[in-house]
């Protein structure tokens, strides 16, 4: 109530302003993002795994304007996660979904993400059942052994 109290008596001079970003940039953009409705109709999960991937892109590069975006810097941007793969698809993915918010804005008119190619994560195989089979098989050396340790 103290802190309540505080605020109501501290002239708006002295109240700490919010951060803004300036127009035409990836922060600016991010934010009319977070209050569309296309982010809004994701699940809460889907809301807060877009929020990461594109938060953790703005802390490099929120200052940079949208219509600036080249196909090169985008090249460059998923180039520095060649170590991770798998992010560096979701990251692709995340940079043409505020792209394309972009351009439904009218803040630009090209997609520099077009033709960028993702890289190629390695996919990794469930076993079923025959596998699992088959596969204890060949560890044990045989299913004799197998039922035997069993």
């Amino acid at each position: 109530m103290a802190a309540y109290a505080a605020q109501l008596n501290n002239p708006l001079e002295q109240r700490e302003a919010r951060p803004t970003a300036a127009a035409g940039t990836f922060a600016a953009l991010a934010i009319r993002y977070y209050g569309s409705p296309q982010y809004l109709r994701l699940s809460a999960t889907s809301r807060s795994n877009y929020r990461r991937v594109i938060d953790s892109f703005l802390e490099q590069h929120g200052h940079r304007g949208v219509a600036q975006m080249t196909r090169e810097h985008v090249d460059i941007v998923i180039g520095r996660m060649a170590n991770k793969p798998g992010a560096g698809i979701i990251l692709l993915k995340r940079i043409r979904t505020l792209i394309r918010y972009a351009m439904a804005l009218g803040w630009t008119d090209r997609d520099p993400t077009v033709g960028v190619k993702a890289y190629r994560s390695k996919e990794i195989h469930t076993w079923n059942e025959g596998a699992l089979d088959a596969g204890g098989a060949a560890l044990c050396g045989t299913s004799r052994q197998c039922e035997e340790q069993a």
